[in-house]
């Protein structure tokens, strides 16, 4: 099936850091805290490879093209905010 990404329809992505990251990289675990993607985002980046033949490299340049109010929103909190 094109755009299912081989994941169950309930799935998630499960985040895991270093305990210390907080206090040694509180920017870096605010970012992980933002970090969030649904199912058709992660969809896309596969499709990019899988259905339109783009490298990895270069999918994931026109998926940060492609969601870079995404990105850049978990950026600009986790850092400035």
């Amino acid at each position: 099936f094109l755009y299912d990404c081989g994941n169950q329809k309930d799935g998630w992505l499960k985040k895991a850091v270093w305990p210390g990251l907080i206090t040694e990289w509180p920017c870096a675990a605010n970012l992980v805290r933002q970090f969030s993607l649904n199912n058709n985002q992660i969809a896309s980046a596969a499709a990019f490879v899988d259905v339109d033949g783009l490298s990895h490299d270069v999918a994931a340049k026109k998926w940060l093209d492609q969601y870079r109010t995404l990105w850049k929103g978990w950026v600009d909190e986790s850092c400035n905010g």
